[in-house]
């Protein structure tokens, strides 16, 4: 519908996460119940859509054995536009502001000769950084 504005708004949380800390490997005071908060918003305009998409992660506490993660927000770019009756052409940039994932799981009080470790969750945050997408769509 020309002139119209649509939101989308998705919203996950988990209420209790319970894990054998031989299994899990993270201690207790780090199991942080998981949250998430996405929306889009979306402007058709006769041909012409265009949409921002927000996803955001809150903070993960840190534990005595590891570190936490900070906020992550994610923004992403699309739109679209109807080339002929049929025939419509679609384009967008994810993570928009190519956001990199925070390291997390580093030891703050290694042992001895120990490394603090740490890593990336694949899991929770986009480790591929900004990419683009176009999309051609016919129908006849």
């Amino acid at each position: 519908m020309p002139g119209s504005l649509s939101v989308n708004t998705v919203y996950n949380r988990l209420l209790s996460l319970k894990s054998s800390p031989f299994y899990s490997g993270v201690p207790e005071a780090s199991r942080t119940p998981f949250r998430e908060y996405a929306g889009t918003l979306l402007a058709p305009l006769d041909a012409i859509s265009v949409g921002l998409q927000w996803q955001h992660l809150p903070p993960i506490a840190s534990g005595t054995t590891n570190s936490g993660a900070p906020v992550y927000n994610l923004f992403s770019l699309n739109g679209g536009i109807e080339i002929s009756s049929g025939l419509r052409l679609r384009a967008g940039v994810d993570n928009l502001f190519d956001k990199a994932p925070p390291i997390t799981n580093v030891n703050p009080n290694p042992v001895g000769l120990g490394l603090a470790g740490g890593g990336v969750s694949a899991n929770n945050f986009d480790i591929l950084g900004r990419r683009y997408y176009l999309c051609f769509t016919a129908k006849f």
